[in-house]
Order: structure tokens, then sequence, then C-alpha cells
């Protein structure tokens, strides 16, 4: 009879420490995923391009139809780049807006792109999502749907989200002329 006690309380031990260990595991890599999660560009390595850099040309249209071409920017231009979903570009979101509508009172072009994943049946701007965002941003700057790899993210290398680029064509080439990430750094796009 003692062994049997004996072996419910080994067993009892074996559950507790079991649990005990699992709930460490899942708030750890709960607290790692929240921290990937809320990820900027400023605590990524170098993902902006440098000021200077030149962009390749590319072409593309917004969700009106209207033709985005890269050799035909004529004024200071700011492209934000926001991904469907990613927590930092929801709360960049505000601050770009307000930037944005300065920026356009100021003469400069504004250009959100929007980048999804989404493999909804009827296009991407029938995904509520993307809808919900590319509404969002419409009301202060011309609005681009892309994929990865699509025009306007492989001319600018994008890898991380969000981020903003003031750019402006010299001597006919495009040149990134200023970057930021996020808040506070918008600094970066205003004009002198």
């Amino acid at each position: 009879m003692n062994t049997v006690y004996i072996f419910v309380a080994a067993l009892g031990v074996a559950v507790i420490a079991n649990f005990a260990l699992t709930a460490h595991v899942a708030a750890t890599l709960s607290a790692k995923m929240s921290a990937l999660e809320h990820r900027t560009v400023d605590q990524a390595d170098d993902s902006l391009l440098p000021v200077g850099t030149e962009i390749p040309g590319f072409s593309t249209r917004t969700v009106d139809g209207e033709p985005v071409r890269s050799w035909e920017f004529d004024r200071p231009t700011v492209l934000g780049f926001f991904m469907v979903g990613r927590v930092p570009c929801e709360t960049t979101l505000p601050d770009f807006c307000e930037a944005a509508e300065t920026l356009r009172v100021e003469g400069a072009e504004v250009i959100a792109v929007v980048c999804h994943e989404s493999r909804h049946p009827g296009g991407p701007i029938a995904d509520p999502a993307v809808k919900a965002l590319a509404a969002r941003l419409g009301t202060v700057a011309r609005v681009v749907l892309e994929r990865d790899g699509d025009a306007v993210t492989t001319a600018f290398k994008m890898t991380v989200f969000p981020a903003f680029y003031r750019v402006s064509t010299r001597n006919g080439r495009l040149r990134v002329t200023g970057t930021a990430s996020a808040p506070p750094s918008f600094s970066g796009l205003e004009w002198a």
C-alpha cells in the first residue's frame, strides 16, 4: 500500500513540474513573439536604403487605376510602406497620416504602398484587412497594393515594415533624399 502512495505522490510531483515547465516555456515564447511583432525598422540592422541611393525605375498602378511611374515624379515624393496585419504598421498609421497631410499641403506627392499576402478570391481589395488599410491611407495618399516582389517593393528592396522614404529626381535619376522608420523620426521626411 505504501508503494501506491509513493507512486501517486511521485506522479503528482512530475505532473506539477511538467505544468510549471510548460508555463515557463509558453511565457518565454509569448514574450519573444511579442517582441518580434512590435519590432520596427529602427531595431533592424541597416534595413533602410541610405540617403543618396539611386532607385531603379518602376511602374505600377494605384487602387484607382492611376499610373505611378518613377520617372514621372516631378516634385518631392514621400513613399510609406505598410504591411497588412503588422502591429508596428498599425501604430504608425495615425502619425503617418498626419505627416502626409502636412506634406501634401507643402506640395509633396504622397504614395502609400500597402503590402499584403491576401489570396482573397475577389482580389486583394476585396480582403477586409487590405480594404480597410487602403481606405484609411487613401484619405492622405495615392495607394498602391503590392505583394512581395512587385515593382515598388523590389525597387526599394523592402524587408521591414513600416518604412518611409523621401525621394526626388535629380538629373533624370530618382534618389533617396530622406528616410524614417517610425515616430518620432518622421522629422527626417520634413522639407527644409
